[in-house]
């Protein structure tokens, strides 16, 4: 089914917010990294100590964590590509259920098993928790999957999610990286956790958003999830202003990202009933034409939110005549659920029972 949440919004906003609240990490970009203690390598060559000249990427997972297994592929791909220069560590930790010794190796080496290709790395199972300890939760992470760069000197260069680790890592590789700046970016995003937050409790969204634009002038690396978590802040206290920077928002950065504007159109115009308590159509459509212009109109789930727009808009011609579209792609579209091709046709018939009853 569509998605009627704006996840990756909300999510920037809470990680933000929550920052914090994090009790200081004694484990930082730029200290030396802990040594690798594992109770069994699953899959690879034991790694005993960082090697002087090579660089390590050290990811931390579990098998219920869907994002972690979501991010297996494009870890085995920068393997590939970093091949010779870089080691991969898939650490499990955090595992779920009563297996513990051999029941957990067990259980652990069947699933990476499972995974074939997915997982072209190393694998490792933190059966003792040192791992979760010395790593994790000394550098303040308390979610997976993270990842830890640790460079040719032996020291952490960056931590962070695996799957934006990749321009990291060819700084890292080439000896282009620049740490220092990398550690001010971190304390700066520090402070402007603290900012939005106090925000958050005192309700002074205004200065909050002020704080992040001025944020994204500094660092414009940062803007895509900078101006996620300003959506979000405003959403909670001006719904009116945060459809607006939407709006923006898919005029600007996020102009070419099909996916993000569909749920931000989605979370405007969706269907069943409103996300939000006054939802601005125009806007919602404006974006919904922009992300089917990104997708370049290939995309029938995309192609259904303009429909739902036009229709959100009082616009029936258009809504039957770009719900008949998304109705024709799923003819040549792969990996469409089956709720999802019945919601869309079923949509289609309504909108022509709606057209057949005005005459």
């Amino acid at each position: 089914m569509k998605a009627k949440m704006i996840s990756l919004v909300l999510a920037a906003a809470v990680s933000m917010s929550a920052v914090a609240q994090e009790k200081k990490p004694t484990l930082k970009v730029g200290d030396k990294a802990p040594v690798l203690k594992s109770s069994k390598w699953v899959k690879g060559k034991e790694i005993k100590k960082f090697a002087k000249g090579h660089v390590y990427v050290v990811e931390f997972w579990a098998t219920w964590c869907g994002p972690c297994i979501a991010a297996f592929p494009h870890l085995s791909e920068l393997a590939a590509k970093h091949k010779g220069k870089v080691s991969f560590v898939g650490m499990n930790i955090w595992e779920r259920g009563e297996e513990k010794g051999a029941a957990l190796n067990k259980k652990i080496g069947d699933f990476v098993k499972s995974q074939g290709k997915n997982m072209a790395y190393n694998v490792a199972i933190d059966d003792n928790e040192w791992m979760a300890k010395n790593w994790m939760a000394a550098a303040g992470q308390n979610g997976i999957p993270a990842a830890f760069v640790v460079g040719k000197t032996g020291v952490i260069e960056w931590i962070g999610h695996p799957m934006q680790i990749d321009s990291v890592l060819e700084g890292v590789v080439a000896g282009t990286y620049d740490r220092d700046a990398e550690a001010k970016m971190a304390t700066r995003m520090e402070e402007l956790g603290q900012a939005v937050m106090v925000a958050i409790q005192s309700g002074d969204h205004a200065a909050a958003a002020a704080e992040i634009d001025d944020v994204i002038k500094e660092y414009p690396q940062m803007a895509e999830p900078l101006t996620m978590g300003k959506i979000s802040l405003l959403m909670q206290f001006d719904e009116a202003a945060g459809q607006v920077e939407m709006g923006k928002a898919a005029d600007g950065i996020f102009k070419n990202d099909a996916m993000t504007l569909n749920q931000f159109a989605w979370g405007i115009v969706g269907y069943d009933e409103p996300q939000m308590k006054k939802p601005d159509y125009k806007i919602g459509l404006k974006i919904a034409l922009q992300a089917v212009k990104a997708s370049k109109n290939k995309d029938p789930l995309i192609m259904d939110t303009l429909a739902v727009a036009y229709h959100r808009n009082k616009k029936l011609d258009k809504a039957i005549e770009f719900q008949t579209k998304a109705v024709k792609l799923l003819e040549t579209t792969k990996d469409v659920d089956a709720d999802s091709i019945k919601e869309l046709k079923d949509r289609l018939k309504k909108f022509k029972a709606e057209a057949a009853k005005r005459g």
